[in-house]
């Protein structure tokens, strides 16, 4: 499942669609980052549905297409998971 925790990640981490395990740590130094976490939101409010939950195929054609390369296309994939899973996790 794209974006899901891995089970036996040490760290902890989310595993992109290439397979690549990113430890939630770096992601979270990532999205600390003001540009980044601009282009998250941007990526967010662009990819929601009428329910208010990221729509899967809208996210990741959308993080895609910003990127020639496709690693980073999925890590700003991955990004914008995390950013709603922190979300989720405050909110509760």
């Amino acid at each position: 499942m794209i974006g899901a925790p891995t089970k036996n990640a040490r760290p902890a981490g989310y595993r992109d669609v290439g397979g690549r395990v990113w430890p939630t740590a770096k992601l979270d130094a990532l999205l600390a980052r003001p540009e980044v976490a601009e282009t998250v939101r941007r990526g967010i409010a662009s990819s929601l549905g009428p329910s208010g939950r990221l729509l899967p195929g809208t996210v990741y054609t959308w993080a895609h297409e910003q990127y020639r390369r496709t690693e980073c296309g999925d890590l700003l994939l991955l990004l914008m998971v995390r950013q709603q899973d922190r979300e989720v996790r405050d909110a509760a």
